[in-house]
């Protein structure tokens, strides 16, 4: 039996990548950090988002 890898993704994207992977607007990716759905960290342009 072999294994399988998956190559891991990274925790942190910037907003577009993480709008991106999920299918969805920028703008939907700030309305789930304002409400706390999703964690982000720094500030501007340099916003990530923990996914």
């Amino acid at each position: 039996m072999s294994a399988v890898r998956i190559a891991p993704q990274p925790e942190w994207v910037t907003i577009p990548e993480a709008a991106r992977q999920l299918g969805v607007s920028p703008d939907t990716i700030r309305r789930r950090i304002r409400t706390g759905e999703l964690k982000a960290r720094g500030r501007g342009k340099t916003r990530q988002v923990r996914l």
